[in-house]
């Protein structure tokens, strides 16, 4: 495992530092080996924690999400997903969908699991406790509109930007 510090993230991606610690500050990224403990302590970073970066900027960039959006999708990952980081499986055969947006109340956003199914399409995981199905099909019966992000192929596009993926 590589170690990083913050200006080191800083260079990679090509972002003052500031902006790097404002993300920290802000909780979207959480330094998974020395996190800040006082002054004059370094934070260190992980090679996990490089990727979380790199896909606030994609998440940022190109599908326009505000910080708050992203900080919700970020924590929801490693409170639910513990192995997003490390698993070759995300984007390729699981992946996260978020659907959010006019029509469904903050807060309520429908975060699931899909696996690609033997014929290659995508199939709902879905958990037998909740009444995710349910939900999904009352929001698909209203006229509105939700957006949907893809966590798994944004984690793909992030390892691509930073060179970790061919």
């Amino acid at each position: 495992m590589t170690e990083y510090r913050k200006t080191e993230i800083a260079k990679i991606l090509g972002e003052p530092s500031r902006k790097i610690q404002f993300w920290v500050d802000q909780g979207l990224v959480v330094p998974a080996i020395s996190p800040p403990s006082g002054r004059g302590r370094a934070m260190i970073f992980s090679d996990s924690n490089l990727i979380e970066f790199e896909m606030i900027r994609v998440l940022q960039k190109q599908c326009k999400l505000n910080l708050s959006t992203i900080q919700m999708f970020l924590n929801s990952i490693r409170e639910k997903e513990k192995d997003f980081y490390t698993s070759a499986e995300w984007g390729h055969i699981r992946e996260i969908v978020y659907c959010f947006g006019e029509g469904i109340k903050s807060g309520h956003e429908v975060y699931f699991r899909v696996v690609k199914g033997k014929d290659g399409t995508f199939v709902l995981q879905s958990d037998p406790k909740t009444k995710f199905t349910k939900y999904l099909e009352k929001l698909m019966n209203k006229n509105f509109y939700f957006d949907t992000v893809m966590l798994g192929k944004i984690k793909m596009m992030a390892m691509k930007n930073l060179g970790l993926l061919k």
